[in-house]
């Protein structure tokens, strides 16, 4: 399986130094998990492995390992923010707009022009 992020990105969006290597195991796990969460997002869009990985796909995967990440260290009595729905929402977003740059819409509608949608079967 392609991995569409590197631990490095991810750490980036967590705020985690580089040098810091104590959860680097679990964010490549978390990456390979979120690998085959976005082929099976993408699948009846795109032909996998893609190659090179397009880079709003590599930003996507990098937030909904962070979100996966953070959403399990903030437990529901902490009342401090979670970020963890930020970055999911960041993946949701970014899978959009690369499905759109594919010329489908929202529903995953190929688009033939601004007014309408081509059903295929």
């Amino acid at each position: 399986m392609t991995n569409y992020c590197t631990v490095s990105d991810v750490k980036k969006r967590l705020q985690i130094v580089e040098d810091n290597t104590n959860s680097d195991s679990e964010i490549e796990d978390l990456i390979s998990e979120v690998g085959a969460i976005l082929e099976k997002d993408l699948h009846n869009f795109v032909s996998f492995p893609l190659d090179p990985v397009p880079d709003l796909l590599k930003f996507a995967c990098a937030d909904l390992a962070a979100s996966i990440f953070r959403g399990r260290r903030v437990k529901p009595e902490n009342n401090g923010e979670d970020f963890s729905d930020y970055f999911r929402l960041g993946y949701e977003s970014k899978l959009e707009k690369y499905k759109s740059s594919l010329g489908y819409n929202a529903r995953g509608k190929v688009v033939a022009s601004a007014y309408s949608e081509i059903d295929e079967e």
